[in-house]
């Protein structure tokens, strides 16, 4: 769920200042839709010009100016985060009130590396060759194919074949025979939950 974001500690006070100016300014807009922000933005606009006070006076690098423009800049960046908490209970994940509040929306999550559940797996019989075609969808981030077979009620291990492809010609089979197969996929973080197990005679 999309949940308004709350700048890094390792932004500058300017740019803290500038994003919470933002947020004061789209939410002083959108009043109907934040009607009773906490903490009020009359609160936060204060901060946000004792901030842009202490910018100036820290630009000649005095030591104490600096302390104290970086205490007001970890106060801002509170206030940020307790407004963010009350926009999160408004928009209930929603991108576009999130936005309209002047937050910018959390990232989704790279899956990109999560291993997906097994889709599209077929057999084909090849007749009078004693052989099977194996295919199944591929996943692009796949390093293996791991496709396993054996003879139907025959209470036999699982004879393993790892390929590189997403398709394979299983030969040797008895024909006349009733074989299962599965497959699942191997990524880097692991392989899959097998597909469910499919039945076909060889011929």
């Amino acid at each position: 769920m999309k949940r308004a974001t709350v700048q890094s500690h390792n932004a500058t006070a300017l740019e803290t200042r500038d994003y919470a100016a933002q947020i004061v300014k789209s939410m002083r807009e959108e009043s109907a839709t934040f009607p009773k922000p906490y903490p009020s933005l009359d609160e936060v606009e204060q901060l946000i010009d004792r901030l842009t006070e202490e910018i100036a006076h820290a630009m000649y690098r005095d030591k104490l100016a600096v302390v104290i423009r970086d205490t007001t800049q970890a106060e801002l960046l509170g206030y940020i985060r307790l407004l963010s908490y009350y926009v999160d209970r408004v928009a209930q994940g929603d991108e576009v009130i999130i936005l309209s509040a002047g937050f910018l929306p959390t990232r989704d999550r790279d899956n990109s590396n999560e291993i997906p559940m097994v889709e599209l797996f077929h057999l084909q019989a090849e007749i009078d060759t004693g052989s099977m075609k194996l295919s199944v969808k591929a996943w692009r981030r796949a390093k293996i194919y791991r496709f396993e077979y054996r003879k139907k009620n025959a209470d036999q291990e699982w004879t393993i074949v790892m390929s590189t492809k997403s398709r394979y010609r299983v030969v040797g089979l008895e024909v006349r025979t009733e074989y299962e197969f599965r497959v699942c996929y191997v990524g880097a973080k692991g392989s899959s939950a097998y597909s469910p197990v499919k039945s076909a005679y060889v011929y």
